[in-house]
């Protein structure tokens, strides 16, 4: 029911959330200054002075050889600085949208600058810099707090960059570009309109605690305009979280777009990083070295840039990363970062402000580059104020009147040197754009494409993978379905599907009803009906399974498959007790009607077999825990945990009734589950995995045992056993184990035969091992019948043991072609099986960075 991010992602406008993504300011309108840098000593010109904005430096230039510049940029109101070393620093505050030239500036000598670092042959002294402040990060980590709250305000825009070719030349993108061409600010420097799609401003109150680990945000002023923008409501959440660009450069590791980049200060950095002493000078009041941040290789995923570490305390001031060109990140054409920080009488350093902007180049020719940037100011921070654990609890989002929001955001507008009307402007222009209707029908094909769901009013139509299929049971298979949405209300859902078998002549259906007890809590309840054919291995799964996974099984040999015809009613509450523990109790009544030849006893010492129906009565306990970040649910009211790859520990039990509502079986079933996804391995790349293991303490047949998840498609299943056999193995008592390690470019990128050829084709390698220890006790085996009343042979399955697991590993490439990955998977115990597969190779495709 967790739900990730990826989910809300290939419309276009949040193509920018794939990568939980912070950016940078757009200013109002291009002006170029030019001007002339001379030394106040001699009165020569200065070369290779510093000039840049104070409160963006990522805009900047240095004086040529005459000590001349120039600078073109897009209006920000702020202040031009000019930097040499040994020199005072000039302020020139910028206080009008006009292109300036003849500027002449004139650099005194600093009478209090530092003394000069003198290099001696030996150590590169950056590196003694550099250790120094890996010594000393713990007393300046913001992790070391007890507590810290802070007010906090967070601007997300996301533009497309139009261009000639692809869907640029389509109707809408051209009306989209005829409307943006109008505001001058659009404009780049290369002549090029960016069209704005969304933007998201948040004022929020952050509070955090450590030991243990707790934080809530509340959210006190918020605008978002997008184009297209469904579901409004969730992604007002999801934008709202500051935790996306809770960026901490004294961690080993830095996780942007799903990727861990090694920080410029991590404990481990001789193997990463090089550095250059360039510079010593003042920072905003603090004394700093200049060090250049130099990756060892440029094609590994690793900063480039330049940070600034104070004298003093050697805490880290400033840091101004970007990534290299020859980076192993798909599709990113730049990516930077900027972070300034101030320290507290603590003695800790907390962040000032935050830039971050990235462009996501063409995925192919036909799609436009998307231009993604935040701008995020912090202050009036609290430290070491800690409050009960119940104040961090999940809370109802409340927000003031609207007019209160747009006050506060006002304030910030003018703090961050915008013209005051800049902000509305992109508001308003958005919401022109979403009236086009050439705007109009396109955004409504990449809603179908990416939810499923064709929007009509407060009706949603979907999913289209249940609309047709054909198998050799219902011949066409022949459907509709449908949901409510929030304009209908926001407390209650209903969803379901029709379907029709041409062959079978018999109608299936799934029908379901939602409410929302309680938003604090994240408590909902539901009812549920269904009337369909279900393959084995879908009986006894814990997780939900991808939606076109569920489909492609009831395409083709179905009848190979297992199936039966269940019916089902069920009723749940699912709560969120505390931000750690999530609780689920259903209560579940179901007929499993065999559509193979299927025979059983119901009792292992009973000689009269049994053809008819299984009918159970369960009630089913649910129980995670996982730290929750931010809580927010989606289109079919499941919970979405923003942001959050923490590892999560789960426990079902199972509990069968006998006589209750016809149950055929007494039984008890115990799994628990530890899983995670892009967990930090070393700094190594990253690896997905899940251990699971399980208890079944009672006689039943084997539907109602745990049948493993083999793979006879040639499509790959991380959470399968892919050289298994669909039906393989049965155990009543199991542990399972996936793990799928990424190694990014840690290998391919080292090897010195390789490394040539990779440098081009930017392949990655991944690694990966699924195995299950199980069994299945005798009293179990001896539950399933030979043969059939009427003498048709049923089919049987294998059994594990616990002396020898299944054992399957897999090597592969992926991005190859950016979006392609190829496994190949050895199978390497149970070789003797009829129909066991040595070998295999698997493949997949996804987007990816």
């Amino acid at each position: 029911m967790n739900k990730p991010l990826l989910g809300y992602s290939l419309r276009l406008y949040l193509l920018v959330l794939l990568c939980h993504l912070p950016l940078f300011q757009l200013a109002a309108q291009q002006i170029t200054l030019q001007g002339k840098v001379i030394d106040g000593e001699s009165g020569l010109p200065m070369p290779a002075c510093n000039v840049y904005l104070k409160n963006h430096p990522h805009i900047g230039t240095a004086t040529d050889e005459n000590g001349t510049f120039v600078l073109t940029f897009d209006f920000v109101r702020d202040t031009l600085l000019i930097e040499f070393i040994s020199y005072q620093t000039i302020e020139y505050p910028l206080l009008k949208a006009q292109s300036q030239t003849g500027l002449s500036f004139t650099l005194k000598p600093d009478a209090l600058s530092l003394e000069a670092v003198v290099v001696t042959p030996g150590e590169n002294p950056a590196y003694r810099i550099i250790r120094e402040a890996i010594k000393r990060k713990d007393e300046h980590d913001k992790r070391r707090l007890e507590a810290y709250d802070y007010e906090a305000y967070n601007r997300i825009e996301g533009y497309v960059k139009s261009s000639d070719k692809g869907i640029s030349k389509l109707r809408f993108v051209r009306d989209m570009r005829r409307v943006a061409a109008g505001y001058d600010m659009l404009r780049t420097a290369e002549g090029d309109t960016l069209i704005p799609v969304i933007v998201n401003e948040v004022v929020s109150r952050v509070y955090v605690k450590h030991s243990p680990y707790k934080r809530r945000e509340d959210v006190e002023a918020q605008q978002l305009t997008g184009i297209g923008i469904e579901d409004a409501p969730a992604l007002q959440d999801i934008l709202s979280n500051t935790y996306l660009t809770d960026y901490n450069f004294y961690r080993n590791q830095i996780n942007i777009l799903g990727k861990y980049f090694p920080s410029p200060l991590a404990n481990g950095w001789w193997l990463v990083y090089d550095y250059e002493l360039e510079d010593s000078l003042e920072v905003g009041g603090f004394m700093c070295y200049q060090l250049k941040v130099i990756p060892l290789r440029e094609e590994d995923i690793a900063f480039t840039g330049r940070i600034w570490i104070t004298k003093e305390d050697y805490a880290l001031r400033k840091v101004q990363l970007h990534i290299t060109p020859n980076a192993n990140i798909n599709f990113v054409r730049s990516l930077a970062v900027e972070q300034v920080l101030a320290p507290t009488q603590s003695g800790v350093w907390l962040p000032e402000s935050m830039f971050f902007e990235t462009e996501i180049s063409e995925f192919t020719d036909l799609i436009p580059a998307i231009v993604a940037r935040t701008y995020s100011y912090y202050k009036n921070y609290h430290i070491n104020q800690a409050y009960p654990n119940s104040f961090y609890e999940i809370r109802e989002k409340k927000l003031p009147s609207e007019k209160a929001q747009l006050e506060k955001l006002r304030v910030y507008r003018a703090i961050d040197g915008d013209s005051t009307d800049f902000r509305p402007q992109i508001h308003r222009l958005i919401d022109t754009l979403n009236q086009v209707p050439s705007v109009k029908r396109y955004t409504g094909i990449i809603k179908v494409l990416s939810t499923g769901y064709l929007r009509k009013g407060v009706i949603d139509f979907g999913h289209y993978a249940r609309y047709y299929a054909w198998n050799n049971i219902e011949g066409h298979r022949l459907g509709v379905g449908l949901r409510t949405n929030y304009h209908l209300s926001d407390k209650w859902m209903f969803k379901g599907y029709v379907a029709y078998g041409t062959q079978d002549e018999r109608w299936k259906y799934d029908l379901r009803l939602y409410h929302v007890l309680s938003r604090k809590r994240f408590t909902l309840i539901g009812a549920r009906h269904l009337a369909d054919i279900e393959p084995l291995i879908q009986l006894d799964q814990r997780d939900d399974l991808p939606e076109l996974f569920i489909a492609s099984n009831r395409f083709l040999d179905l009848a190979s498959r297992r199936p039966f015809f269940r019916t089902m009613n069920s009723v749940w509450i699912d709560s969120r007790l505390s931000q750690l523990v999530r609780a689920q109790l259903t209560l579940q009544q179901s007929t499993l009607e065999p559509l193979y030849p299927f025979a059983y006893y119901p009792a292992p010492s009973d000689t009269q077999t049994r053809n008819s129906s299984i009918h159970t009565a369960e009630v089913i306990g649910m129980l995670r825990l996982q730290r929750a970040v931010r809580l927010t649910r989606d289109a079919n009211l499941d919970e979405v945990d923003i942001a959050n790859r923490n590892p999560r520990l789960t426990l079902w039990t199972i509990l069968g009734f006998k006589g209750l509502l016809d149950g055929d079986f007494q039984y008890q079933k115990v799994y628990l589950q530890l899983a995670q996804k892009n967990a930090n391995v070393f700094g190594i790349g990253h690896a997905n995995y899940s251990i699971t293991a399980g208890y079944i303490f009672s006689d039943i047949p084997y539907p109602l045992l745990r049948t493993h998840l083999g793979n006879n498609t040639p499509i790959l299943i991380e959470r399968a056993f892919n050289q298994m056999n669909g039906f393989e193995f049965v155990s009543d008592h199991f542990v399972a184990v996936h793990y799928a390690h990424y190694f990014e470019g840690f290998i391919l990128n080292k090897l010195p035969l390789i490394r040539r050829v990779n440098d081009k084709l930017e392949w990655r390698l991944v690694g990966s091992v699924n195995a299950v220890w199980g069994g299945l006790r005798a009293s179990n085996k001896a539950l399933l019948a030979q043969q059939t009343a009427d003498g048709q042979p049923v089919e049987g399955f294998s059994e594990l043991s616990f002396q020898k697991p299944y054992v399957e590993v897999g090597y592969g490439i992926d991005n190859i072609f950016k979006f392609f990955r190829v496994d190949f998977f050895h199978r390497l115990t149970y070789l003797d099986s009829p129909q066991a597969k040595p070998f295999g190779i698997k493949f997949s495709a996804e987007i990816k960075f």
